[in-house]
C-alpha cells in the first residue's frame, strides 16, 4: 500500500474502529497533531495499524455480501448500493467498495454502465456449466468421502442424509415445504463435503452453492423425483460405509446431473428464483 494509500486508510477506519486513549492522545496512543506524521517509526506503527483493520473491514464486507448473494438475500440481477451495504454493515464505504470489486472479479456481482454494481444473473448456459462443475465436484467428494470418512463422520453425515430421507419421503403431505427440503438437502450435503479431507474441493463446493438460484430446482420436482432423491439419500450412507469410492462418486455425481436437469427445466419453465411462492408443493 503507498502512503497516499496508507494515509486514506487511516481516515477511512479512525472514526469507524478506533477511538482515543485519551485526551491529547489519537489513536492507539499516537499523539495529535502533524508532528507525529514526520517521526517515521510512528507512522509506520500507524500504516501497519490502518492496513490491517481496512484489511479485516474488506474481508468482513465481502464476506457479509457472498453470504448475502449465496442464501438469496440479494437475488440475481439486484442492484447493491455501496451507501446501503455500507450503512448495514456499520463502516465506510471504502471497503465495501474493494470488497465489490474482489466480488466482481470472482463473478458474484457485475458493473453495469450507469446503474452501478448489480449481483449476477446466470443465464441458461452460465446455469448448465454451473451443474456440470457441480457434478464433477460431487464425484470427487463421493470418492474422496469414502476412503476418507471416519465412523464419527460417516455417522454425523448419516444422520443428515436420514433426515432429508425421512422429511422429503412425505413429499405428497399438505404441510411439505419445498424451502425446507432444499435446506436439508444442501445442509447433507454441506457436510460431506466440509469432511471428505480437501479442503479447497470443500470451498469451491460452497462458492457454487447460490441458494437461491439452485432451490428453483426443487421448486419444479416430481413426484418421482421426490421419490428418486428420497431414495439417493436412503442409499448414500451404505455406500459411504462399504467404502465403495467408484460406488459413491457414482451416486453423488448422477444426483447433482439430476438436480441440473431440474434447474435447466426450472429455468426454461419461468420457475426463477423470484416470483416463486416459498410454500409451492414441490409433487404434482
Amino acid at each position: 500500500m503507498h502512503q497516499a494509500q496508507s494515509r486514506q486508510a487511516v481516515t477511512d477506519v479512525q472514526g469507524r474502529f478506533l477511538r482515543p486513549v485519551s485526551p491529547g492522545l489519537g489513536w492507539y496512543g499516537i499523539p495529535n497533531g502533524p508532528s507525529w506524521q514526520g517521526n517515521s517509526s510512528l507512522w509506520s506503527r500507524w500504516h501497519a495499524i490502518g492496513s490491517t483493520i481496512l484489511s479485516q473491514a474488506i474481508t468482513r464486507a465481502y464476506e457479509a455480501i457472498q453470504s448475502g448473494i449465496l442464501s438469496g438475500r440479494f437475488r440475481p440481477g439486484m442492484r447493491l448500493v455501496e451507501r446501503d451495504l455500507a450503512a448495514d454493515l456499520g463502516i465506510s464505504r471504502t471497503p465495501v467498495r474493494e470488497a465489490l470489486r474482489q466480488l466482481e472479479a470472482d463473478g458474484f456481482v457485475q458493473h453495469r454502465p450507469n446503474a452501478g454494481v448489480a449481483v449476477s444473473l446466470l443465464t441458461e448456459q452460465s446455469m448448465s456449466d454451473l451443474g456440470d462443475l457441480r457434478a464433477h465436484l460431487a464425484s470427487m467428494c463421493g470418492r474422496l468421502a469414502a476412503r476418507r470418512l471416519d465412523a464419527d463422520g460417516r455417522a454425523a453425515v448419516a444422520e443428515r442424509c436420514r433426515a432429508v430421507h425421512v422429511y422429503v419421503g412425505r413429499h405428497a403431505a399438505e404441510d411439505f415445504v419445498v424451502t425446507e427440503a432444499f435446506r436439508l438437502v444442501r445442509d447433507a450435503h454441506a457436510l460431506l463435503f466440509d469432511l471428505c479431507g480437501n479442503d479447497w474441493l470443500a470451498s469451491a463446493f460452497h462458492r457454487t452453492t447460490f441458494g437461491m438460484v439452485m432451490q428453483a430446482s426443487y421448486m419444479d420436482a416430481t413426484a418421482d423425483e421426490w421419490s428418486a432423491i428420497a431414495g439417493y439419500f436412503r442409499t448414500l450412507p451404505e455406500a459411504l460405509a462399504s467404502g465403495d469410492e467408484a460406488l459413491t462418486a457414482s451416486l453423488m455425481e448422477a444426483y447433482f446431473r439430476g438436480a441440473r436437469h431440474r434447474l435447466l427445466r426450472a429455468h426454461r419453465r419461468g420457475v426463477t428464483v423470484s416470483g416463486v411462492p416459498a410454500e409451492r408443493k414441490g409433487s404434482r
